[in-house]
């Protein structure tokens, strides 16, 4: 099958089962004639999301013809500044996946053959990044790997800038470095990201200052109906408007209406849009009510309810501020009614079903419904509203209404009022409005809509900020890492504009944390890690109040970069504790606000409050449900049950594990078979544990009970980063050194191979994993490995791995203590100090500082300075390598300001530049993980 833009056609109906529409198979020409466009001006349902089809046949069409340079990234960052409630962006993304995964269409056959022709480990790898979870980054696994990712700008955007909202430090240049290269960042709707949008194209003007820059692709294209640069854009032409599906889409008529509440309490708007609610509802029909803020969704959603029997009608609420996997199960509930695409006549008899939502439903949400009534807001925000009003063009009418909050139903006279999340565009829409209707009907659909509101005044759209400047001294400050600047600029000022909110954090609620026994909490969630679809995000500010128990009056809209509700404070003020979730070695309690950073995971006991059925709600005091079984079954993740009594399970005593006979085996069994029993998540898990014989069991940290894990969990592991340092050397078996170097350069080589660096670079990235763990021969060391013995060290030989290194932090440090190795021990300076000791090995190097370098920053540090590390009796380490003896002293001296490790690291910089070096460093990094994973999975 030959790969060209003829094909396309084929591979919409193979995977999508329809044609395309005439402008995808244009830009998919456009594409790779010239690469993507900056801007891609398209309405809304004329299917946008196929961008995705198209760079994903153009990135196949490129590798089956070779084309040299490559001008399509491998990786695709779709990116939205919403908290959005169903994605359909991501579904679909899931849909081309699964295509290339099982289809045994010959075209699609031909595309999953181009890609995995890059050496990846499927075809297409696809991910959702809503939160910062540690071990939920799965995406960024090997550089080769074609991978679509659709995330916020507040995911992308902190990771481009080296700061990674929820990463460690260690981890941000690995996160930079794939996001600032080989990567196309499709920002939709991009009018509503004007800050992130500008920094954008400060980074991708930054990617070229370097002395030899990385040569990969990279690109942006902005997805917008209102484009705000005169360059022009890509858009719809006549073809497209002529074609059936399309025209009934832009042309069915949504008549618009409008009223306004009797006064200004809530109370009042709230009646206001329930009276208008009346006059949709009917049988058979799906009313959406949107409006701006949360606290008013709650109070429409409970007014509906009271109402419901009068009116007929069945209410569901949504917001972006919900556990995913309890608003997916809810939108699964009503898809039929809901999703567009859906069969109307099947629920034609049906009571109406009213869902009232906030701008959740703004983006990605693939919602076709059959009314519409909205709170007055920015002329932008209605066009993405009135885009899920009859989507798909199925009615031959739908009708909206727009209810406007008296306080901001202004005539267009004095001065605009002030709305506190959309400012005075409110007021300026709704007085154009009303000028529109004196006129005549107001017809809200696609294209009558659009030419009324072209060249309108931007006091009619959401604010948005500018970003700052971003000087090249900025840069200089975020490239470091390792250790972090005391002052550098902050993330978000540059992705939202100067005073624009603050990122999220995510909140994770468990039944099996005891209020009283803190001290167990780190080791309780290390049994059973945090899985995204668990938690909820929450804006910073909003989560240290509802800690410290205060009261804030916060708008809450279901945006990004809101501007921060003023908060009185008294200091001090006493703050309710919560688990900081960064991994078993790094986890920490957090018991003052300053403990809290942007993008941390909080974990807390369930009795806290602050959740219901429907997400976030900081003034539920009732205990939350614990929904982690749920989570980790939707997202595949190894079997793991806490047997607890919390989960109202019995005869907890008899379960304690024994270590000395199997005797407990049988009192588990029949705890499992109990839950397995019962229905849900939690008894699928039971059942599966039943079967899996090499599963394992540890004591319950917080008292009387266990924790059953599968045998997966040591898969699931390795698929992940491996950078907790100490417990990286963990492994099921023994690894010599020897084969991990082989292993790591080999790796490296084929990356490199696949990406298409240049020969020079591909050499030194081979080299540096060929020397990175040498260090690992420091006699204590090996002796570390072994569990502290350092007899069994001297006779044995060098290793890499061990599973005798105990990955539990107490068991690990003991064992360092009876090896003698240092408290912090870097062996990764010890391997730069054994490299330099053998000049025949590094005259192999093209660039010996990026060599050097690479070895020396492999677990994340010396980004630009070494630790310090206080090692009382260093020993000379001598190891035979190649035929060479290679000596060096474990005081390597590399922590020192005029050692040249830092001049080295600003030296690369300058080189490579500030993404081009954390790239380089990101493909041995990953090469590393790869190869130890291989070396388990053959164990």
């Amino acid at each position: 099958m030959i790969l060209d833009p003829t094909a396309f056609g084929a591979w919409m109906r193979a995977v999508h089962g329809h044609d395309p529409f005439p402008w995808q198979t244009r830009l998919l020409v456009e594409l790779l004639a010239r690469g993507f466009p900056k801007t891609l001006r398209l309405p809304t349902a004329s299917g946008k999301t196929t961008a995705l089809d198209v760079a994903i046949f153009a990135l196949a069409v490129e590798l089956a013809e070779k084309r040299e340079p490559r001008r399509m990234p491998l990786r695709i960052a779709y990116v939205v500044d919403r908290r959005i409630v169903v994605d359909g962006t991501f579904e679909r993304a899931r849909r081309i996946r699964d295509a290339l995964r099982t289809s045994s269409d010959p075209i699609v056959r031909a595309v999953a053959e181009a890609l995995q022709g890059l050496g990846g480990e499927e075809p297409l790898y696809v991910a959702l990044l809503r939160g910062g979870i540690y071990r939920e980054d799965r995406w960024a696994r090997q550089p080769n790997q074609p991978a679509i990712v659709c995330s916020t700008v507040d995911q992308v955007g902190s990771r481009l800038l080296h700061r990674g909202y929820g990463l460690s430090p260690e981890t941000w240049p690995i996160h930079a470095g794939l996001l600032g290269n080989d990567t196309l960042i499709i920002l939709d709707e991009a009018h509503c990201s004007a800050p992130f949008s500008q920094t954008l194209e400060f980074i991708a003007r930054f990617r070229r200052e370097a002395e030899q820059p990385v040569e990969l692709p990279w690109a942006i294209t902005a997805m917008t109906a209102t484009p705000r640069t005169s360059e022009a854009p890509f858009e719809l032409d006549d073809a497209d408007r002529e074609h059936p599906v399309l025209r009934a889409r832009l042309e069915r008529p949504k008549p618009m209406t409008l009223a306004t509440a009797s006064s200004k309490p809530d109370k009042a708007f709230v009646s206001a849009a329930v009276d208008a609610l009346r006059a949709h509802v009917a049988p058979g029909r799906t009313v959406l009510v949107v409006v701006n803020r949360v606290q008013a969704a709650r109070d429409v959603h409970a007014a509906v309810q009271r109402e419901a029997k009068k009116l007929g009608a069945q209410s569901i609420l949504l917001t972006g501020r919900a556990r995913p996997v309890e608003r997916d199960a809810l939108v699964r509930a009503v898809s039929s009614r809901l999703l567009a695409g859906r069969d109307r006549a099947t629920n034609a008899g049906d009571p109406c079903l009213v869902v009232v939502a906030t701008q959740c439903v703004e983006v990605g949400a693939d919602l076709d419904v059959d009314a519409l009534v909205t709170e007055a807001c920015p002329i932008d925000a209605l066009k993405q509203r009135l885009g899920r009003l009859n989507r798909l063009g199925a009615l031959a009418s739908a009708p909206c209404t727009i209810v406007a909050r008296q306080e901001l139903a202004w005539s267009g006279e004095g001065k605009a009022p002030e709305d506190p999340i959309y400012g005075a565009a409110i007021a300026h829409t709704w007085a154009w409005l009303r000028s529109e209707e004196a006129r005549g009907a107001l017809d809200g659909g696609v294209a009558a809509f659009e030419a009324r509101t072209t060249g309108l005044d931007r006091a009619l759209e959401a604010p948005s900020a500018n970003a700052p400047i971003v000087f090249p001294a900025y840069c200089d400050l975020w490239v470091q890492t390792g250790p972090v600047p005391r002052v550098s600029p902050d993330p978000a000022t540059f992705l939202h504009g100067p005073a624009r909110g603050q990122a999220d954090v995510q909140i994770v609620w468990r039944a099996d944390l005891d209020p009283a026994n803190e001290e167990a909490w780190c080791d309780a969630v290390a049994l059973c890690p945090p899985v995204a679809s668990e938690s909820i995000a929450v804006a910073l500010y909003a989560a240290r109040a509802w800690l410290e128990g205060a009261q804030l009056d916060d708008p809450a809209a279901d945006l990004e970069g809101v501007p921060v509700p003023d908060e009185p404070r008294e200091e001090p003020r006493g703050m309710r504790h919560a688990l900081v979730w960064r991994g078993p070695d790094r986890s920490a309690i957090a018991r003052s606000s300053t403990d809290l950073r942007p993008g941390d995971t909080l974990v807390v006991p369930v009795s806290y409050g602050g959740c219901d059925p429907f997400g976030w709600n900081p003034a539920s005091t009732g205990p939350v449900a614990d929904v982690a079984d749920e989570a980790r079954l939707a997202a595949r993740r190894a079997p793991t049950v806490r047997v607890h009594a919390a989960f109202g399970d019995g005869g907890l005593d008899a379960l304690m594990p024994s270590s000395e006979s199997d005797a407990q085996e049988d009192p588990i069994r029949d705890a499992l078979a109990a839950i397995a029993a019962g229905e849900g998540a939690r008894a699928t898990m039971a059942k599966r544990l039943l079967d899996d014989r090499r599963r394992r069991v540890e004591p319950h940290p917080s008292g009387p009970g266990v924790v059953v894990i599968g045998r997966a969990g040591w898969a699931e592991e390795a698929l992940d980063f491996a950078d907790e340092d100490d417990s990286s050397s963990t492994a099921p078996s023994e690894v010599g050194l020897v084969r991990h170097l082989d292993d790591v350069r080999d790796v490296a080589a084929s990356f490199t191979r696949a990406i298409g660096v240049t020969p020079a670079l591909a050499s030194d990235l081979a080299l540096a994993g060929y020397l990175h763990d040498l260090g690992k021969a420091d006699p204590r060391f090996q002796a570390w490995l072994r569990d502290g013995n350092r007899v069994a060290a001297r006779r044995g030989e060098l290793l890499a791995k061990s599973p005798r290194m105990a990955p539990n932090p107490a068991a690990l440090t003991a064992a360092r203590d009876r090896a003698g190795y240092p408290a912090g021990g870097r062996h990764e300076l010890l391997s730069v100090r054994l490299a330099e000791s053998s000049p025949e090995l590094l005259a192999r190097a093209h660039d010996r500082d990026l060599v050097l370098h690479l070895v020396e920053s492999h677990h994340g540090r010396c980004r630009p300075f070494a630790p310090v590390v206080v090692d009382d009796r260093p020993p000379g380490v001598e190891l035979t390598f190649e035929g060479q003896t290679l000596r060096a002293s474990a005081a390597t001296g590399l922590e020192a300001l005029d050692s040249g490790v830092a001049d080295r690291f600003f030296r690369l910089v300058r080189r490579y530049g500030w993404w081009g070096l954390s790239y380089l460093e990101a493909c041995l990094r990953l090469a590393d993980h790869r190869a130890s994973e291989r070396a388990e999975r053959s164990a």
